[in-house]
């Protein structure tokens, strides 16, 4: 048998070099690169959404979309998912769907059913009745059975039906999509390759460690289906966080993907960037030269009481300050509303207290800032508990500070031109300046002019 399929392979290629002329030698060239987007960095961070719930985010490094070698045909597995299992499965209700799986302009009818699991994390089936006529069944992990999932569908692939999109949980304050395609009657999941690590999850994807403050650095993430296609976004810069607070501006730039189906991976492919507000809940396409928004800098607060004098604290808990002159040095007494005063003096200082509370850095606790030299700034803040004594806050640095009267105290690194923008953080015990990029000021310094440079 050996013999006869090397002499057929000879044959074969014998009557092919036949038919090679002199004209299929004329030397050619290489081709040349095929089109492909604009070269911009798509900012990364983990190589599988699955990923962030095992180790959390990766570090985000740039990276360029490459076009997929069009002449290789993509890979199509198909399933091998025997049909009974999980069909006496707990029934999984509220179940709500538009997925046409089937491409025929009507919804389908799904069914979902949960493993049993103590904990509740059992794979989960999904039976499909096709509008069209037929059915089709699919077994995946979704993380919990006790969740209501809504399919949803999008044409990935362009060949007039949908595939299935489900949204799960990747931690407690990231979701990613699911992604499943109809294949001999069975849902297939498919993902981006292994290795494309462009984000495809709605929450923070971290982006290292910001080595002059030590905060963590995170980019804003989100994925969406709008008109039947799959499209998610990742900021274009990263952004401060520190426990539970996240400086993000708004609106930020982002960069924006579209999600295609080749074969049996989902494919980014770069789109236009947007400018998302999460206050007005908007994508919207940027303006020229648009960057990221800045922080309500304005109206400053500048209402003081001093030695003598008593006032009511404006925003955050009810409470009220008062200044004793005593000697060289004054004492400041803050009485919450229902708990006990308590004093801080500073020896040879002569203080006075803002009004309005820094309530945008403490949130829990009554609080004051206070001026200790004069130049109606706050040089540090009072915490005041309810019963206990009073734990002050200094000033993380001598940068021109100043408290806004939505409660946040910002400070610029200098008193005109291109200057550091940071707010005050509360971290414990300590104040520290959160950075929030570089701006302009006007010659005369005023704050509340600022703008991105």
């Amino acid at each position: 048998m050996s013999n006869e399929l090397e002499q057929r392979l000879a044959a074969a290629l014998e009557a092919r070099a036949g038919q090679v002329g002199p004209d299929d030698l004329t030397p050619r060239g290489l081709p040349g690169p095929a089109g492909r987007g604009p070269s911009r960095a798509v900012w990364v961070g983990l190589a599988a959404a699955a990923c962030l719930a095992a180790v959390g985010a990766g570090v985000v490094v740039p990276r360029l979309l490459a076009d997929l070698d069009a002449s290789q045909p993509p890979p199509v597995s198909r399933p091998d998912v025997p049909p009974d299992v999980g069909q006496d499965w707990e029934p999984i209700g509220g179940v709500e769907s538009d997925v046409d799986l089937d491409g025929d302009g009507e919804a389908d009818r799904v069914r979902l059913r949960g493993e049993p699991d103590p904990d509740f994390e059992g794979r989960t089936r999904l039976d499909v009745e096709l509008s069209g006529g037929g059915s089709a069944y699919g077994v995946v992990a979704l993380g919990s059975t006790l969740a209501t999932y809504s399919p949803r569908g999008a044409d990935l692939d362009l060949d007039g039906a949908d595939e299935m999109v489900l949204t799960v949980d990747v931690d407690e304050a990231t979701t990613a999509p699911r992604v499943l395609d109809l294949r001999d009657d069975v849902l297939v999941e498919v993902a981006p390759a292994a290795g494309d690590g462009t984000p495809l999850v709605a929450g923070p994807v971290r982006a290292g460690t910001d080595p002059a403050t030590g905060l963590v650095e995170q980019r804003a993430a989100d994925w969406w289906l709008a008109d039947g296609t799959l499209r998610s976004s990742v900021s274009e810069s990263a952004y401060p966080a520190l426990g539970m607070s996240w400086w993000v501006p708004d609106p930020f730039v982002a960069q924006v993907v579209t999600w295609r189906l080749e074969g049996d991976v989902l494919v980014p492919r770069l789109d236009e960037d947007v400018c998302i507000s999460r206050l007005e809940e908007e994508r919207r396409p940027c303006e020229p030269g648009e960057q990221d928004g800045l922080p309500d800098l304005a109206p400053v607060a500048d209402d003081l009481v001093g030695a003598g004098e008593s006032a009511r604290l404006i925003g955050g808990l009810p409470a009220t300050a008062r200044i004793i002159r005593s000697g060289r040095s004054d004492r400041v007494v803050v009485t919450p509303d229902g708990g006990r005063p308590s004093g801080f003096t500073i020896f040879g200082k002569r203080l006075r207290v803002f009004t309005t509370a820094p309530s945008a850095l403490v949130l829990d606790e009554v609080a004051a800032a206070y001026d200790e030299d004069g130049d109606d700034r706050p040089d540090g803040v009072l915490v005041a508990p309810t019963d206990g004594p009073i734990t002050p806050l200094r000033a993380p640095d001598d940068q021109r500070a100043w408290l806004a009267e939505d409660g946040a105290v910002y400070t610029v690194s200098g008193g005109s031109g291109r200057v550091e923008l940071g707010q005050w953080a509360r971290d414990g015990d300590d104040l520290l300046v959160v950075p929030l990029g570089t701006v302009c000021l006007p010659d005369d310094g005023d704050v509340t002019a600022a703008e991105r440079c």
